[in-house]
């Protein structure tokens, strides 16, 4: 199923199953009850009618770095190499599928980052690996925009992480992600008539699997429903430049696409 979320008649924001044509409203009215109940209410809106909004609300976004090795043929050592860490991103800077990434002066340079991201369901604190993948309710597509010169600047990640629009998400919230521990995640960078296929990994490269870098989150702070994980970037994207338009694939999910302004 892959999940929206569509401004109603009557002002409310509902979840529906997009289809090719139209899409469906869930019963289901939270993210703790589209945890449990995904089943459809039989009102169907055509695309034409369709409101979207944001696909997700969270109260934050939680975002995993040094996930992947910079070298994908060299194996993880222990005590010598950096451990995977997270940081946090503003809901401030969520965009949604085809609205525009916009790199302030101080920015420039910035670079995109292709990943795979969970939604949170239910509440999660102090889980296990072995449970954490019970509390996603789907998986959506983050691109994680970053600009390192602040970053490096700042010796923290908030600023240059943190920019409005750094934080584009969707198409969807998809649950027909078939495996998040080896899913394939690819991106092209559109530039000019060239395509620049830069990222052609799977997730079964990250240093951490998806449920072990949930479970090291949870017990590090609480995950509300709503909540976004994204489990970081396989090495390959380049700095992005005025006119440029990003394009990340993820199977089970589909294409989310952002141009790039340069203010």
């Amino acid at each position: 199923m892959k999940i929206i979320r569509v401004l109603c008649n009557d002002g409310e924001i509902r979840f529906a199953s997009l289809a090719s044509d139209n899409a469906e409203i869930l019963k289901a009215r939270s993210w703790e009850e589209l945890t449990e109940n995904k089943e459809l209410t039989g009102e169907v809106i055509s695309m034409d009618d369709i409101r979207q909004v944001s696909v997700v609300n969270p109260s934050k976004v939680v975002a995993m770095a040094c996930a992947f090795m910079p070298n994908p043929t060299e194996a993880f050592r222990p005590g010598i190499d950096r451990d995977p860490f997270f940081f946090l991103k503003p809901p401030s800077a969520i965009i949604g599928n085809g609205e525009t990434i916009e790199v302030p002066p101080m920015a420039a340079g910035a670079v995109f980052e292709s990943e795979l991201a969970a939604v949170i369901g239910k509440t999660c604190k102090n889980v296990s690996a072995e449970t954490a993948l019970d509390y996603v309710v789907g998986y959506t597509i983050c691109n994680d925009m970053s600009a390192p010169s602040v970053m490096q600047g700042d010796g923290q990640w908030s600023r240059g992480k943190g920019f409005d629009t750094f934080c584009p998400i969707g198409p969807v919230v998809s649950t027909d992600v078939v495996d998040p521990e080896d899913t394939l995640i690819t991106a092209n960078l559109k530039r000019g008539a060239d395509v620049k296929q830069l990222v052609h990994e799977s997730t079964a490269a990250q240093i951490w699997s998806v449920a072990e870098s949930i479970a090291y989150c949870s017990t590090h702070m609480t995950l509300e429903p709503g909540d976004v994980i994204s489990f970081g970037c396989p090495p390959g994207p380049i700095p992005v430049e005025d006119g440029d338009e990003v394009e990340v694939t993820i199977d089970g999910i589909g294409t989310l696409r952002n141009p790039v302004k340069q203010l």
